[in-house]
């Protein structure tokens, strides 16, 4: 993962420098890590970026889930047993991730293979 980050942020400020594709346009969202949701929000495939969706996703998984735990520690600790709220915290964002992956799947499922659910 740390390998990546130094060529992912070299060519993205070279493709930027150079004016290729939609970078300019999309520097931001790539910067966040939001490439899939740009991906989304558009649409469509978008070329010469459209690489950078798999390492959105990636990190996304990498930042968003560590926290969403943290909060179900946080939370837990509240209570006497710990296992319990754990549990049902996962069994809450599981189900509800795939209840969201089924409806999009069904509503615009060229768009949904962008989302992180």
């Amino acid at each position: 993962m740390l390998r990546i980050f130094p060529l992912f942020y070299f060519v993205l400020a070279a493709a930027a420098a150079l004016d290729i594709g939609v970078v300019r346009e999309s520097l931001g969202w790539h910067l966040a890590y939001l490439s899939n949701a740009f991906i989304y929000r558009e649409g469509a495939w978008q070329g010469a970026v459209s690489h950078f969706w798999s390492l959105a996703v990636e990190e996304q998984f990498y930042i968003v889930w560590p926290l969403l735990l943290a909060l179900i520690g946080v939370l837990a600790r509240r209570r006497i047993s710990k296992v319990g709220p754990v549990a049902w915290g996962l069994v809450v964002l599981g189900v509800s991730s795939f209840l969201w992956s089924v409806h999009s799947t069904a509503v615009e499922p060229e768009k949904a293979y962008f989302v992180t659910t």
